[in-house]
């Protein structure tokens, strides 16, 4: 089955979308806070991380979770979902979300 979604006044434009290696991507998310999460990662794999870093560990972690989950959240509100028939699918409750956000006029 083919469905085909849409994202709609997101703002985003779509060269925004590929990174420098050809990957599709669409994160808000700090690459710094990436990096620094990979980095007490190795470390972690060669030496034992000390009490500050462990601590620093679990807050990235919790902080890039909350940033994922809203980035996420973001991109599921501002798509229309289209089947084969070119019928919107779009669930109700993302589309009473859209009508709150002003995305959609429809009834």
């Amino acid at each position: 089955m083919f469905v085909f979604f849409m994202l709609i006044n997101s703002g985003v434009s779509p060269s925004s979308l590929i990174n420098d290696k050809g990957v599709f991507v669409m994160s808000a998310i700090d690459p710094e806070l990436i990096a620094r999460i990979n980095a007490l990662a190795a470390k972690a794999k060669i030496e034992a991380l000390t009490e500050e870093e462990v601590a620093e560990r679990a807050r990235l972690r919790q902080q890039y979770l909350k940033e994922f989950r809203a980035g996420f959240r973001t991109q599921v509100e501002d798509l229309r979902v289209f089947n084969t028939d070119g019928k919107e699918v779009t669930p109700a409750k993302v589309r009473r979300i859209q009508r709150e956000k002003g995305l959609r006029d429809d009834e």
